[in-house]
């Protein structure tokens, strides 16, 4: 299973624990990997549904002009940055969000693991994901 969220924060300097209504919004959550840029972003949305976003124009994408628009994932919050992760799968794992200016980490522990994803608050709007290919089809 792969997650992978991104959020943005309160515009102060310090990091803080982020609550849902931190994390409503699109964010960019490209990644590059020896000078190859895979093109994603997420949307979070005020009830807890998360949209991925993967634009397949990019090197690591199969080259179409269209981005791939998967759900599943819900985030119901805790409180103190704490969030319970409801997958496609119904299964769920607890996640802790650290905000940092526009800067988003989310840390979870998988197989006795921590895991950390950091993603960037973006301008962009839903409506600039499009066309999403399932429409090209």
């Amino acid at each position: 299973m792969t997650l992978v969220l991104a959020a943005c924060g309160s515009g102060s300097d310090g990091d803080s624990g982020g609550a849902l209504a931190d994390l409503v919004g699109v964010w960019d959550n490209s990644k590059t990997t020896d000078q190859v840029t895979n093109e994603e972003y997420f949307v979070i949305v005020e009830n807890g549904e998360m949209y991925t976003y993967d634009y397949q124009g990019d090197a690591v994408g199969n080259g179409s002009n269209c981005y791939i628009k998967s759900e599943g994932v819900e985030l119901t919050d805790q409180g103190n940055g704490s969030f319970l992760v409801v997958n496609s799968d119904s299964e769920s794992f607890s996640m802790q969000a650290t905000l940092s200016g526009d800067t988003l980490t989310f840390s979870m522990v998988v197989n006795d693991e921590v895991i950390t994803d950091k993603s960037v608050k973006t301008t962009r709007l839903v409506t600039d994901l499009s066309p999403l290919c399932s429409e090209l089809q």
